[in-house]
């Protein structure tokens, strides 16, 4: 079996199990992605200012 596995392999054939492998690669479809919420500039400016804020609470 090994040997006709090896003369397979070395004629460019595939095996009933790679082609197999492959069909379930290629069938199987991208899951959805989560949908994340993206950051906008105005919040980061917002949690800029937030942490300035409390960095000047601390030093008083």
């Amino acid at each position: 079996r090994i040997f006709e596995d090896a003369q397979k392999a070395a004629n460019g054939e595939e095996t009933e199990e790679k082609k197999e492998t492959r069909k379930k690669k290629s069938t199987k479809k991208a899951e959805p992605l989560i949908a994340v919420e993206k950051a906008t500039l105005g919040d980061i400016e917002e949690l800029a200012a937030l942490k300035n804020q409390l960095d000047a609470d601390e030093k008083k």
